[in-house]
């Protein structure tokens, strides 16, 4: 369960343990059952109650010397309340979420794609599951090796031929040309076809 109040301006969400949330009046009391709920409603997450902050204080030195040796680095994003993952080759965001407080992991999206409704704009969810902090960063570490040795290959969308533009009096001109008027000669016998058929409905 989750807490914020719906007079202040700055929109941030506690848990109901917070000692923030213990001075909000009842009366400008707004609940929210997950933290994604509050987000969604545009509030930001207390950097005092955070949820990331403690499983991140429990693995600190483990993380800090696993950052070091492998050239990434990993910290609390004051603005979500998220841990940032950024190595050489990708961004990424660990996240608490749920009812039971679970720890998922989000990639920043590679191709420029959005979808709709999506918790965090930008990026897509990992479908994998980890018990510590620790255990992420080495899949991420592990994601990035496999990626380097096997590259996404992004195929560009095809170009209209329609929208081609040739030099005058060339064969792929002509080509062009050619086409543009078969497909128009078609067009025309179509709308031809389609009135002759609603003067036959209407008895005409």
């Amino acid at each position: 369960m989750y807490v914020a109040s719906i007079t202040s301006k700055q929109k941030i969400f506690h848990t109901a343990d917070c000692s923030h949330a213990k001075s909000i009046k009842e009366d400008h009391r707004i609940y929210f059952q997950t933290a994604e709920e509050a987000i969604q409603k545009g509030y930001r997450r207390c950097q005092d109650c955070c949820e990331i902050g403690s499983y991140y204080k429990k693995e600190r030195n483990e993380i800090l010397s696993y950052c070091f040796q492998n050239g990434i680095s990993a910290g609390i994003n004051r603005e979500d309340g998220f841990l940032d993952v950024v190595t050489p080759y990708s961004s990424w965001k660990i996240i608490v979420n749920g009812r039971k407080h679970g720890r998922y992991l989000y990639h920043r999206n590679t191709i420029e794609t959005e979808s709709p409704g999506a918790l965090l704009p930008g990026y897509h969810p990992q479908h994998v599951l980890r018990n510590t902090l620790i255990g992420y960063l080495r899949y991420i570490v592990e994601h990035d090796s496999y990626r380097r040795s096997h590259p996404l290959l992004i195929q560009k969308p095809k170009k209209d031929w329609r929208e081609c533009h040739y030099r005058k009096g060339s064969k792929k001109y002509k080509n062009q040309q050619n086409r543009l008027k078969r497909m128009e000669r078609r067009e025309s016998i179509k709308r031809v076809d389609e009135l002759l058929q609603s003067l036959e409905v209407r008895g005409i």
